[in-house]
């Protein structure tokens, strides 16, 4: 993961830290990410349309790259080398991420592996090759959707941009078989049985309802008119450096201040120093002050 900080120099005097103290910013910041269960931090980048686009606190997990240029389009044919074989259907890549006047975020909408070729699902610029197709630098989440209902629910808010999106279909719920929605001869238990596991469909991640506030997603759809068992949502979470909210700042400088003011640790209540005897009153630099700052921000176990 990348390191994040979430205080900046212009900050500094807002919030009592000073220039000795400042080295411990990306520290403190590391702490809150912990305790927030959120690893790829608060902080989003955005594309060269001042979009949101990624995480600055994830590191790629793999990079694809193009064979020549990729234009700009809907349903773009990119030849790329080495085309992993993992499901990537309604994955999100970033191109171009080093370049910040031609970055975008896309979302994969078609394989073709026998000629190595990805579909892109929407491209909104000319980048020219060759293109690092950067993945894992969007929140991924699988989601199984509520019985009969087409409302998915994400673990991080608040919701930026839904950059990309899939579902596919699965057995209904056992408890669906005593009201006849459960057919053990219908065409899914047939796919199951005759063609393994069910396929990832892609959907146009701008044609789903995000509530940006709630982490309430709304999901288009299939093209059999039927809602999905399950879904891959891939999107990003969090707030562009300058519009932070202040409680993270704040939260931040109170944790720079307990490591400044407990250089041989947190908690300590008292030492003697003759038989070198610590006692601690808690395991963590988090008061709880700080922890009701942050609460509002933890990944959510409902989702």
């Amino acid at each position: 993961m990348a390191h994040i900080s979430y205080l900046r120099p212009e900050d500094y005097a807002a919030y009592g830290i000073d220039a000795q103290s400042a080295g411990r910013i990306a520290q403190a910041s590391d702490v809150i990410n912990g305790f927030l269960r959120r690893p790829e931090g608060l902080v989003i980048g955005v594309d060269a349309a001042g979009r949101p686009a990624y995480m600055t606190g994830l590191e790629p997990l793999g990079q694809l790259t193009s064979i020549g240029d990729v234009p700009a389009g809907t349903n773009v044919s990119v030849p790329v080398r080495d085309l992993p074989s993992l499901s990537l259907i309604g994955e999100a890549v970033v191109l171009d991420r080093a370049n910040a006047s031609a970055t975008e975020t896309c979302s994969i909408c078609g394989i073709n592996t026998e000629n190595q070729t990805l579909i892109l699902q929407k491209v909104t610029r000319t980048h020219n090759g060759p293109v690092a197709l950067e993945q894992g630098l969007c929140i991924t989440e699988e989601i199984t959707m509520p019985s009969r209902r087409s409302i998915a629910r994400t673990s991080r808010i608040p919701i930026a941009r839904l950059v990309g999106g899939a579902g596919r279909f699965g057995y209904g719920r056992r408890s669906d078989q005593i009201t006849g929605h459960f057919d053990t001869l219908a065409l899914t238990s047939a796919l199951h049985s005759f063609t393994g596991a069910p396929r990832w469909q892609s959907f146009d991640p701008v044609t789903a309802d995000v509530s940006a506030a709630s982490g309430e997603v709304w999901i288009p759809g299939s093209m059999y008119l039927s809602n999905y068992t399950e879904v891959r949502l891939h999107y990003v979470a969090g707030w562009v450096p300058e519009a932070l909210p202040s409680a993270i700042k704040q939260a931040t400088a109170n944790i720079v201040r307990a490591l400044a003011d407990s250089p041989m640790g947190a908690g300590i209540e008292s030492l003697e120093t003759s038989g070198m005897r610590l006692k601690r009153s808690s395991d963590s630099v988090l008061d709880s002050d700080t922890r009701r700052l942050l609460a509002p921000f933890m990944v959510r176990a409902f989702s």
